[in-house]
């Protein structure tokens, strides 16, 4: 009859929907249990490692801004703690450009490791580029103030940008006699950072006619700065070298994709970070051109072989007659020593395979 034929087909739509539901669960079931599950003893996630340095730099932030915003708003008086507007904008445009030339320093360390690494050199090879950048800045160092000196400190700032920009160009290339050319001009703009910015600032700030107390502001805001734009800088560089993975731009010699110093032009992945520092730099080399004096050194000292003579001289007379200078710099040395030592190293460390997790 016409009820059971309709009973029966209600009956069969019935058993295929519970079915196709039983058939659903159990394909559900199957890719919760296929899914990547986290492991509780992996170690921190890498959004709890972002959180904690926006964190960071924000309670830096505010501890060392903070009391100047809130009277910045609550007061009117734009003369506060006596400083003059013309020297807080003095003080804003050198702070500007120095955060700017260390976020350019910053962005590439982290990465220098993994870099070589990623084109195929071995560890040893790798020791040797590290070594030459450190020793190029060795040797240029004793010169590096002379010659600011003599030649001028915004033109030393401005050598800084070029040098170091043509050395993060030097990046792309997979080629050990490339990268190594790229570490000795490296070393020599590191040289010009911790000499140049410094004396042109102090000599800029007593030509201008400021309160010798208020340089310590400066130098005090650039640290704390700088150690803020190290955060950030960290962050930054992670996050622009996954965008897009490294990949030859120019065949090298094989003609391979493979990793292989073969002198092949990459683009991507550990190269954006040198990229970005390059941008940095050149930006402040803008500012630099645009808004600084130049400024020189001594005239009264010789120039040539004559006045490095005369200042090696001087600096050794100096280590002997004050125990403290003497002290300082070993503690500079002895803290750089051990800064570097763990800069080589502390990428092998965090990818070997028995590297705790």
């Amino acid at each position: 009859s016409s009820l059971s034929k309709s009973s029966l087909i209600l009956a069969a739509q019935i058993k295929s929907s519970a079915r196709r539901e039983e058939h659903c669960c159990q394909r559900t079931k199957m890719d919760l249990e296929d899914a990547p599950q986290e492991d509780p003893d992996a170690g921190l996630s890498v959004g709890t490692v972002h959180a904690a340095f926006i964190l960071s730099a924000a309670v830096a932030v505010a501890l060392t801004f903070g009391k100047d915003l809130i009277k910045g708003k609550l007061s009117t008086n734009s003369d506060v703690g006596g400083q003059t507007p013309q020297f807080k904008a003095f003080q804003r445009t050198y702070l500007t450009v120095y955060l700017l030339m260390m976020a350019g320093d910053w962005l590439q360390g982290p990465y220098m490791y993994a870099l070589y690494d990623a084109y195929g050199f071995k560890h040893e090879e790798i020791a040797a580029l590290f070594v030459a950048g450190f020793g190029s800045s060795m040797l240029f160092g004793t010169v590096a103030g002379s010659l600011a000196d003599t030649l001028g400190r915004k033109r030393g700032a401005l050598a800084y940008v070029v040098v170091y920009a043509a050395s993060c160009v030097t990046k792309h290339w997979r080629s050990y006699e490339v990268l190594m050319f790229g570490r000795v001009l490296g070393g020599i703009a590191t040289s010009l950072l911790f000499s140049v910015f410094d004396s042109w600032l102090v000599a800029e700030h007593a030509s201008r006619g400021f309160e010798p107390a208020w340089l310590s502001t400066t130098f005090a805001n650039a640290q704390a700065g700088n150690s803020i734009v190290a955060i950030l800088s960290g962050v930054f560089g992670e996050w622009i070298a996954g965008t897009t993975p490294m990949r030859v731009l120019v065949a090298g010699s094989t003609g391979g994709e493979d990793a292989a110093p073969d002198g092949a032009i990459m683009w991507g992945g550990y190269c954006l970070p040198f990229d970005a520092a390059a941008v940095f730099l050149l930006i402040g080399g803008f500012v630099i051109m645009t808004t600084w004096n130049e400024n020189y050194g001594d005239t009264k000292q010789s120039s040539g072989a004559d006045g490095l003579r005369e200042s090696l001289t001087k600096g050794l007379l100096l280590l002997a007659r004050d125990r403290r200078v003497l002290l300082v710099g070993l503690v500079c040395s002895c803290f750089e020593a051990a800064m570097y030592a763990f800069v080589f190293e502390w990428t092998p460390a965090l990818t070997a395979a028995n590297a705790p997790r």
